[in-house]
């Protein structure tokens, strides 16, 4: 499995390359390849560093989803379809296998890459802007489809901010992105 700089990085260019994507629009009216959709769901509750049980969603989010071959893992990257440059919320899932079933999020180093689980989530709202990385806690992946379908679950925990390392609770964590062809 990847090591946290790297699955933080992939994070970010999926983040990148999904608003870059999106947001563009050419000239004349060829229609622009677009990597992942518009339908894909987010919501989750904070609490702690700022925030007080604050609830964000968006039905309409960019999805990407993915099986690597290569890494026995899938990417799940979802943004708020509605972002603008005051407001968005960016949320990546990188977790062992293919399948359904429940991980527990673990923050360690060890090489026990089995059941690896990494979540990425930034916030911006106004100007508060924020950025967390999972620390413990649990995902719930309750559907994985064929390529096409939606990949979907459930996910709680402890999350940490990456530049002060205050913690907050997540909650009734939902997400459903576009399984996308798998990569090797």
């Amino acid at each position: 499995m990847k090591t946290l700089n790297h699955f933080l990085l992939n994070a970010l260019l999926i983040g990148f390359v999904v608003l870059t994507v999106a947001g563009c629009k050419k000239k004349d009216e060829t229609p622009v390849p677009v990597v992942g959709n518009g339908n894909g769901e987010l919501s989750f509750t904070i609490n702690g560093d700022g925030f007080s049980n604050k609830t964000f969603a968006t039905t309409k989010g960019v999805t990407l989803a993915f099986y690597d071959a290569s890494d026995n893992s899938t990417a799940v990257g979802i943004n708020d379809g509605e972002a603008t440059a005051t407001k968005y919320t960016m949320f990546a899932l990188d977790f062992s296998g293919k399948n359904t079933g429940t991980f527990s999020i673990d923050d360690d180093d060890d090489d026990d890459d089995d059941n690896d689980v990494n979540i990425y989530l930034a916030i911006k709202d106004g100007s508060v802007d924020k950025s967390f990385v999972a620390q413990s806690g649990t995902i719930v992946v309750t559907k994985y489809p064929s390529v096409g379908g939606k990949i979907e679950g459930t996910f709680s925990g402890t999350f940490v901010n990456v530049v002060t390392q205050a913690t907050v609770t997540i909650s009734n964590g939902k997400f459903a992105a576009q399984r996308l062809q798998d990569q090797q």
